[in-house]
């Protein structure tokens, strides 16, 4: 029964993540479109990028994402919204929008 319940919750959260995934490459994919790009951005923007697809291959191998992987790519979502916000003017609320994890 344990079983069962850890492999349902391995699955919600691997969901979960893949959403995170999606949207960070999406906002990626939004930056790298810009004609008024800060060039400082352009370290984090590359961050967020390789964290996403080392996720999404491990996710596409049929490998779980570990407890480290899952907070790594949560910071790495919450960066895109900073600098949603900050740099774009974007609204924290319509990020999500925005930005699907669909």
């Amino acid at each position: 029964m344990f079983n069962w319940l850890k492999d349902k919750m391995n699955s919600r959260i691997n969901s979960e993540m893949m959403g995170c995934i999606r949207q960070n490459l999406r906002f990626v994919d939004f930056v790298n479109n810009q004609d008024r790009l800060n060039s400082s951005l352009d370290f984090y923007i590359e961050e967020i990028k390789e964290i996403s697809l080392k996720m999404k291959a491990k996710t596409d191998s049929g490998e779980n994402l570990t407890p480290d992987d899952n907070a790594e790519l949560l910071d790495a979502n919450k960066n895109c919204r900073r600098m949603w916000t900050n740099e774009f003017g974007g609204s924290a609320f319509k990020f999500d929008k925005e930005f699907s994890t669909q």
